[in-house]
C-alpha cells in the first residue's frame, strides 16, 4: 500500500506509482485494481503498455452502452436432470 500527496491529477500519478512498483518488487505479471478515478483513457493505455492487466469500475452510461452492444444471442436454460 501506498498513501500519495492529495491534489494531483490521477494521470500524473500513475506513471511514478508503476515505475515504484518495478523497482521495488520483482514480477513478470500483474493485475492494477483502481477506482473509477484512475481509469481515464491515458492510464488504461499506459498499463496496457507496461503489459499489466487490470480491474477498475465503469461508469454506469459507459456499463449501459456496452451492454447495448453484446449479440443480443438467446440464452439456453438450464434443467437439472430427474
Amino acid at each position: 500500500m501506498e498513501v500519495l500527496r492529495g491534489n494531483r491529477a490521477d494521470n500524473s500519478t500513475l506513471r511514478s506509482l508503476l515505475e515504484n512498483l518495478k523497482r521495488r518488487f520483482v514480477f513478470k505479471k500483474a493485475v492494477f485494481v483502481f477506482d473509477g478515478g484512475m481509469s481515464s483513457y491515458l492510464n488504461l493505455e499506459q498499463i496496457t503498455a507496461e503489459e499489466m492487466d487490470y480491474v477498475t469500475r465503469l461508469s454506469s452510461s459507459t456499463l449501459q452502452s456496452l451492454i447495448k452492444d453484446l449479440p443480443h444471442d438467446n440464452q439456453p436454460e438450464l434443467c437439472g436432470r430427474n
